[in-house]
């Protein structure tokens, strides 16, 4: 399952924008959006988790962000008895709402990147089977993901790094830091980093520059 690739593709918005968007549910089963973080209405045609598309079907969201402040969030199914299940089969997606603090000076010349945090387990060549008390009270796996890679590299091409995590694991917390690796590697406060999760959290260890949020 996805919306587009397993980290989702990354849905940019700004402050006073109308977002429409239709979303068509080819899954076998019933599932929705629920936009996570953002500051819009939770009735209607919005961030209303009761609206529920069946199999084949589909549903028109409007929402209206004027006043949302910029930051890093995330969209991800909300269907009584399903969500856990389509959030560790892969339905996530960013949301970056770019506001003032995005035409600062300095961030302005940051080097950005979205990563999108995850983890399973492997059992025979597949992925490792969930017992039900599993799907209840969460479950790590010894593979952790990165925008859907095993230990990938990131080569800055800027001495100034802004970092967007989501924690779209269903039960890890995430404890990060920034290593410096390499002859002659220092890490001097160059890294702005923003977390946002539902019900678990992202550390940052002490080298950057955190601003950090746990939401639900």
């Amino acid at each position: 399952m996805s919306y587009g690739g397993l980290s989702g593709p990354v849905l940019r918005l700004h402050p006073g924008e109308t977002l429409n968007l239709k979303f068509d549910n080819r899954l076998d089963e019933a599932t929705n959006l629920h936009f996570h973080g953002l500051y819009v209405s939770p009735s209607g045609r919005a961030d209303n988790i009761w609206v529920v598309a069946p199999p084949g079907a589909g549903f028109e969201y409007e929402l209206q962000v004027a006043a949302q402040e910029a930051g890093v969030h995330w969209i991800h199914p909300h269907v009584h008895g399903h969500t856990a299940k389509q959030l560790f089969a892969g339905l996530a997606m960013p949301v970056v709402v770019q506001g003032e603090i995005d035409r600062d000076s300095e961030l302005a010349q940051a080097e950005d990147h979205v990563l999108v945090l995850k983890d399973l387990g492997i059992e025979n060549c597949g992925v490792a089977a969930h017992t039900p008390n599993d799907w209840i009270f969460g479950k790590e796996g010894e593979w952790l993901l990165v925008n859907g890679q095993v230990r990938p590299v990131l080569h800055a091409g800027k001495s100034l790094l802004r970092l967007r995590l989501v924690n779209a694991s269903n039960s890890r917390f995430w404890r990060l830091a920034l290593v410096p690796r390499g002859r002659g590697c220092k890490v001097h406060r160059t890294a702005v980093v923003e977390a946002c999760r539902l019900g678990s959290n992202v550390t940052i260890g002490a080298n950057a520059v955190g601003r950090g949020c746990v939401l639900g």
